[in-house]
């Protein structure tokens, strides 16, 4: 028979006073969001699912599923004279979750994680690995 395994993810930015951040919506509302973050600790929260599939009797039917989340601690500070600047060489954080991007240039604005490196990207590698693994996908 078929197997099909399904991975779902997804990342939001809270910070430690409770205010969610999702993706910007234009380059201004990036720019008060890297602000904002930028004086404060926040907390990525990453969801995932994991669902088996197996393909009997003409049909589809899930054989195992499961769901976890990461949390991750974060403190990433971008000078206010250097934001302008971040996007330039960034500009993938104008797509992202609270405007925040911790590689490549990025990297030198990342102070501390306490955490999934992974998970912060958006896909806890460890995680996952552990739920493929327990569903019977990855042995």
């Amino acid at each position: 028979s078929k197997q099909l395994c399904v991975v779902v993810a997804d990342t939001i930015l809270e910070t430690t006073d409770g205010n969610v951040l999702h993706k910007p919506k234009d380059f201004s509302d990036a720019y008060d969001m890297v602000h904002y973050v930028s004086s404060k600790s926040m907390v990525v929260l990453t969801g995932i699912g994991v669902r088996l599939l197996t393909f009997t009797n003409e049909r589809w039917q899930i054989v195992h599923e499961q769901c976890s989340v990461t949390s991750t601690l974060v403190n990433f500070h971008v000078p206010e004279n250097e934001i302008e600047n971040y996007f330039k060489k960034n500009p993938t954080a104008l797509k992202a979750c609270g405007a925040t991007v911790i590689e490549g240039h990025a990297a030198r604005y990342l102070k501390e994680i306490q955490g999934s490196y992974t998970g912060i990207l958006g896909l806890p590698l460890d995680v996952l690995q552990t739920m493929l693994i327990q569903c019977g996908w990855w042995t």
